[in-house]
């Protein structure tokens, strides 16, 4: 693994761990600013949860590339 998906993998633990922790609060308390907190804490584990998958994805295909050209 590179350096880029261990540092995807600890803020997608913490991003997810954090918003499952406000979304229980949430579900305790009844109150909305847990869920707003929980909401947005999700939506970052998304955005950053496609932007790894979108790395995994063009970095192969430009090594491909260069592959192909060195050859």
């Amino acid at each position: 693994m590179t350096v880029v998906y261990w540092i995807a993998g600890v803020l997608l633990a913490g991003l997810g761990g954090l918003s499952a922790l406000f979304f229980l609060l949430f579900l305790g308390s009844g109150e909305h600013g847990p869920r707003k907190r929980a909401l947005a804490l999700f939506h970052w584990f998304k955005l950053l949860a496609l932007l790894t998958v979108n790395y995994a994805i063009w970095s192969r295909v430009a090594l491909g590339v260069i592959n192909l050209i060195r050859s």
